[in-house]
């Protein structure tokens, strides 16, 4: 099977300015997962952000437990988790 590079090392992203002392946090999350998608090719700034959620302990146990059938979060949270599933599986 020929590599399509599934196993390769997501891109740097140390030029993307990060927003200590209170800068946006989300707008900071956003631009990363556009350069990471714009450098890597294969991932949509979607799926780099799905990707990253299901790394917090919050999008970890929100997405295992929608896809599980454990919905214990509010209808915004469990459809924000359901769009991370979909796009974290789209590629």
């Amino acid at each position: 099977m020929p590599d399509q590079g599934l196993r390769q090392a997501l891109p740097g992203v140390s030029d993307v300015v990060h927003p200590r002392d209170g800068g946006d946090l989300a707008a900071w999350a956003q631009a990363v997962a556009v350069a990471v998608a714009e450098r890597r090719g294969s991932l949509t700034p979607g799926e780099v952000t799905a990707i990253c959620r299901h790394t917090t302990g919050e999008g970890y146990r929100g997405m295992n437990g929608l896809l599980h059938g454990y919905v214990d979060s509010s209808p915004t949270d469990t459809t924000r988790f359901q769009t991370d599933i979909d796009n974290a599986i789209s590629g």
